[in-house]
């Protein structure tokens, strides 16, 4: 465990941009909150509405929508990092180095899994948490200075334990929905010797459109896209505070054979990277 600590700090250290991407989000979206709450004109905008009130579920739609767009965002960076970071290593010849310590291949490769899959949302979801607390204590504040203007979002102490628990447990049942894509793309980081992400998205685009050329058919994409995109939410901004919370609810993902499937495949695809690794040292 103390050696896999010390690989995920690796990681962190050496690709800061898995924390500092979502953390110029967060500072953006308390930005505008403090402009949204402040209720003063610029030019023809003006900031806050003072005959609009929040619904009382409102703050817990504004912490699920950027919760979201966190995610979308750091499942962007985190795509680049998987794609990089075994083809790097031999890129700059640090796999020599990394080889000579008592560090194996196997701890090696799990070890960018757990941060990919498990370490990154977790700190992307500590990230929403403190960030959206603080966009509340901001309405808040504009509230008490400017009372009859400002809208103050409601909030329970239960709606808030409960929001935030299923965000923690989806995130390890998406860690499991997601593992064979993660798997797959360090297997193409290990396996090319140039032009990685050419050739982590050529090989699904030529089985699609090849399928479509040859049979007239979408299935392939069409299962792409179910596995890169299993979230829905149940509850829109006119539902009720309830039904925004249980639409995000990816408990019952587990209840799909789907899931453990993948979680074969991205097992099978991760040993296969652990083997290639052990035999490669230069790109």
């Amino acid at each position: 465990m103390r050696v896999m600590a010390v690989l995920i700090r690796r990681e962190f250290w050496e690709h800061r941009s898995l924390v500092f991407a979502p953390l110029i989000m967060c500072v953006v979206y308390l930005a505008l909150s403090v402009l949204a709450s402040a209720n003063f004109h610029m030019g023809s905008v003006y900031f806050g509405d003072p005959d609009r009130q929040m619904p009382a579920s409102f703050s817990s739609l504004m912490h699920i929508m950027f919760t979201g767009l966190l995610y979308v965002l750091t499942g962007c960076v985190t795509f680049f990092y998987l794609s990089d970071s075994l083809y790097a290593e031999r890129r700059d010849r640090s796999i020599l180095f990394w080889k000579s310590l008592p560090v194996s291949d196997s701890m090696t490769v799990i070890s960018k899994l757990l941060v990919s899959l498990i370490a990154v949302p977790l700190v992307v979801l500590a990230l929403s948490i403190v960030t959206h607390l603080l966009v509340l204590a901001t309405f808040k504040i504009g509230g008490l200075i400017q009372p009859p203007r400002t809208p103050v979002p409601h909030w329970t102490l239960f709606s808030w334990f409960k929001l935030n628990g299923i965000l923690f447990l989806d995130l390890f049942v998406f860690a499991l929905w997601y593992a064979p894509i993660a798997a797959y793309q360090l297997l193409v980081s290990v396996v090319a010797g140039r032009a990685v992400l050419v050739w982590t998205v050529l090989p699904p685009l030529v089985l699609i459109f090849g399928q479509k050329l040859l049979f007239d058919s979408w299935s392939i994409g069409q299962f792409v896209l179910y596995r890169m995109g299993a979230l829905s939410f149940g509850g829109g901004l006119s539902g009720s505070l309830d039904d925004a919370i249980d639409g995000i609810n990816a408990l019952p993902l587990l209840t799909l054979p789907d899931l453990w499937i993948g979680v074969a495949v991205a097992a099978a695809l991760a040993f296969a990277a652990i083997r290639v690794r052990r035999h490669r040292d230069d790109s």
